[in-house]
């Protein structure tokens, strides 16, 4: 898309869009609802809450872009290769025991917390990738190249 300069868009209408983020919210207030209940008609409530809720995210992200014309930092462009290469590597090991350690020193009872743990856990693999890719590329400039792919 970038090569072609074209622009990324999943629903042309606006109410649809406007359609689609109601129906993501509902389906999550559905789903906190339905929890303690049923198990078996919360699985499918958590498939169509994710495709909702995820492209509803595109959307307001695209949006919120077009509005407040929002640039990204220049590592976070040079190091989108090297994320994307790395972040399998083991790099989902350190967010559970930090949330191991966390728990340690103070006891999670509390389902929300223990959610929102989860949810944060891939902004701290996404992160540490970037702080890798930075160290790196300090230290071994000449092959960073390499590791990102020529990019």
């Amino acid at each position: 898309m970038a090569v072609d300069k074209k622009e990324f868009c999943l629903i042309n209408s606006e109410w649809c869009n406007w359609l689609v983020v109601f129906l993501a919210v509902a389906s999550i207030v559905i789903g906190l609802y339905q929890y303690p209940q049923s198990q078996e008609g919360l699985r499918y409530i958590q498939q169509t809450t994710t495709i909702l809720v995820a492209i509803a995210m595109i959307w307001l992200a695209k949006s919120i872009n077009e509005r407040y014309c929002i640039t990204t930092p220049n590592i976070i462009d040079q190091s989108s290769f090297f994320v994307y290469a790395i972040h399998a590597c083991g790099l989902f090991i350190a967010p559970t025991a930090i949330c191991i350690k966390f728990e340690q020193y103070f006891p999670l009872q509390n389902e929300w917390l223990l959610c929102l743990l989860y949810l944060l856990s891939p902004f701290m693999v996404y992160g540490m990738s970037v702080v890798y890719y930075y160290v790196l590329n300090k230290l071994f400039k000449p092959i960073m190249p390499v590791l990102t792919g020529n990019r």
